[in-house]
């Protein structure tokens, strides 16, 4: 995915509310921080972190069967939880597929 790309994205979400807390650019990869959903972008390869609790217990969000079948009908299969936090990858097929799919994981995890 070319820079120009990401950073189109990056501004059409904060258009809509979504506006990171941190960005960090380094060559070709791209790290963003919005409160509970971390990225870290190369290329066509978007790895996803949300933060799903706290350390104290205070789970914002419960991890069920409900959101493995989400992650599998977004075609991701391949997922983990450690400690918190739920990572998988994403190859978006274009920008607005990019778009898309970043949007709903922020409306739904953030």
């Amino acid at each position: 995915m070319e820079i120009k790309t990401i950073e189109t994205v990056i501004e059409n979400l904060k258009d809509i509310g979504h506006k990171p807390k941190s960005i960090k650019h380094a060559k070709e990869n791209f790290q963003l921080k919005y409160d509970m959903v971390e990225m870290d972008i190369k290329q066509d390869v978007v790895q996803f972190r949300i933060r799903l609790g706290f350390n104290t217990g205070n789970l914002p969000v419960t991890f069920d069967k409900e959101e493995a079948e989400y992650l599998e009908n977004k075609g991701i299969d391949d997922w983990s939880i450690y400690k918190y936090w739920l990572d998988f990858s994403y190859s978006p097929t274009n920008e607005k597929d990019f778009e898309n799919f970043l949007e709903e994981l922020l409306e739904r995890y953030n």
